[in-house]
């Protein structure tokens, strides 16, 4: 079921002669059935994607707000009804895409996904511009942007994060290994784990603080890299950022 709100509203911005500063706007909702998904898969031009996994989903929510700018009223309205949303379902993966107008002869499309999805899938996400931020989905993650941070929150196993310019943080609850591959080119690297979360990290900045929890077993430090074991050492993690610090925490023993 799609639900297509066109409220479309232009906004002046400053007039320029060669920028687009005419925005047009649109919100769309769309529901697919969660029964079977394994996997969402959702990629944006320019915007921002942020997931949220429910344990009562039975039905995926998804909802995208659409903009473009353009250098007149009437070009921003024509080009925004030319955007869409598109969204199939193959062999258990949900794919969600953002469709502007070709060519954009200068103007500037972008599309904003929130999801709502079943806990257990894995998620594939990507953007140019733009964050990610992964909330309670505990499936294997892929997640690269271009310019802007990544957030997870997260029981997940693996996750694979890679943005150019911005800061990654990753707190991962529950137990069990942890691994993956985490970098930024320019931003701090955070990864707070729980007490029973089990991983061997190798890590390296080169211009950026190093730290480490006071339980990591075996740290060894050769000038801007280190690894530790963290618990039985399940799981490898490597992080690597260019300008940034690298800091890996615990979270305390609930009561």
């Amino acid at each position: 079921m799609i639900r297509s709100v066109l409220a479309i509203a232009t906004l002046a911005f400053a007039a320029s002669c060669s920028l687009p500063t005419c925005e047009a706007k649109k919100v769309v909702d769309v529901e697919v059935s969660a029964a079977g998904l394994r996997t969402i898969d959702c990629e944006s031009r320019n915007g921002g994607i942020r997931i949220v996994g429910d344990p009562a989903c039975t039905m995926v929510a998804l909802r995208a707000d659409v903009r473009i700018r353009a250098f007149t009223d009437e070009e921003a309205a024509a080009a925004l009804a030319r955007m869409s949303v598109t969204h199939e379902v193959v062999d258990g993966r949900l794919v969600v895409r953002g469709v502007s107008p070709e060519p954009l002869g200068g103007m500037i499309p972008s599309f904003e996904f929130a999801l709502v999805v079943p806990p257990a899938v894995a998620a594939r996400l990507g953007s140019h511009n733009g964050s990610l931020d992964v909330r309670g989905v505990d499936g294997d993650m892929q997640l690269e942007t271009h310019n802007g941070g990544i957030s997870v929150l997260s029981r997940t196993h693996r996750v694979d994060a890679t943005t150019h310019n911005g800061n990654v943080t990753i707190r991962r609850d529950g137990d069990g290994a942890l691994g993956g591959n985490v970098e930024s080119q320019n931003g701090a690297i955070t990864v707070e784990v729980g007490p029973d979360v089990h991983t061997t990290v190798d890590a390296s900045t080169h211009n950026g603080r190093l730290a480490w929890p006071a339980d990591a077993l075996d740290v060894r430090r050769d000038g801007s890299t280190f690894s530790c074991r963290l618990g039985d050492g399940a799981g490898k993690l490597g992080i690597v950022t260019h300008n940034g610090d690298v800091t890996i925490r615990r979270t305390a023993k609930k009561n």
